[in-house]
């Protein structure tokens, strides 16, 4: 099955579109309790070295503008920084973390946390 999460912020009619082609889409939304767990997840990879994104220039760049916000519950969501913030773009960070998401609450198929190996992107 080939599903997608999206961010449901004026997404109605891409939604609509992709799921007429048979993709599920599945809403998340940018708050730290949809983003948290999978943002955990993402860090846990960076720091073990389990992603492999070919050393992809622009991803390089991206992940160097993520800042990380934090919730008075320890919950954690990424956002662009303060400063310049119109130039600094997160959005393949976020696209990552979304498929991050998607993957552990999918039923179709084994656990992300079963599948050995690297992340590949």
């Amino acid at each position: 099955m080939e599903c997608l999460g999206y961010d449901p912020w004026h997404a109605d009619h891409m939604r609509q579109r992709l799921e007429s082609e048979g993709i599920t889409c599945i809403k998340l939304r940018q708050g730290y309790a949809t983003l948290s767990a999978p943002c955990k997840e993402f860090e846990r990879c960076v720091i073990l070295r389990n992603l492999d994104h070919g050393d992809n220039p622009v991803l390089n760049w991206m992940v160097s503008n993520v800042e990380v916000e934090t919730d008075v519950n320890g919950n954690i969501r990424p956002v662009r920084p303060k400063h310049n913030a119109g130039s600094k773009k997160i959005d393949g960070v976020v696209a990552i973390i979304h498929m991050i998401a998607v993957a552990m609450t999918s039923n179709d198929g084994p656990s992300i946390y079963e599948i050995p190996g690297n992340l590949a992107l």
